[in-house]
């Protein structure tokens, strides 16, 4: 069965990133989100966050495209080859329900 995964990397992010994991979750998907070194007053976010999702921490600020093969490559290392993989702002920009309906049409598209 295709798993669904949300990666979210997210630095100094708000309470805002609970909803999200909560809704992502309870649409269904697999979780990982990416403590891009943020500050320490964040720690009971990413805390919250880790009864629905693997919490990765980066030491410091890397940047978007680190803390996004971070993530990968944890996805890579701990999921079946066959998930659908959808990236997802940390600020609630991106809702759950539209990243369904891209896991969706990916999975419609996939080559054999």
């Amino acid at each position: 069965m295709t798993q669904y995964i949300a990666l979210i990397p997210a630095y100094n992010p708000t309470d805002v990133l609970c909803d999200l994991v909560r809704s992502l979750c309870n649409a269904g998907f697999s979780i990982v989100v990416v403590n891009d070194g943020s500050n320490d007053s964040c720690s009971g976010i990413f805390d919250d966050c880790t009864s629905r999702a693997r919490v990765l921490h980066l030491p410091r600020n890397a940047g978007k495209g680190q803390a996004l093969k971070t993530g990968l490559a944890y996805i890579y290392d701990n999921f079946t080859p066959d998930s659908i993989i959808v990236t997802v702002d940390a600020d609630g920009q991106h809702a759950a329900e539209d990243a369904l309906t891209i896991c969706h049409q990916a999975r419609r598209h996939t080559r054999s």
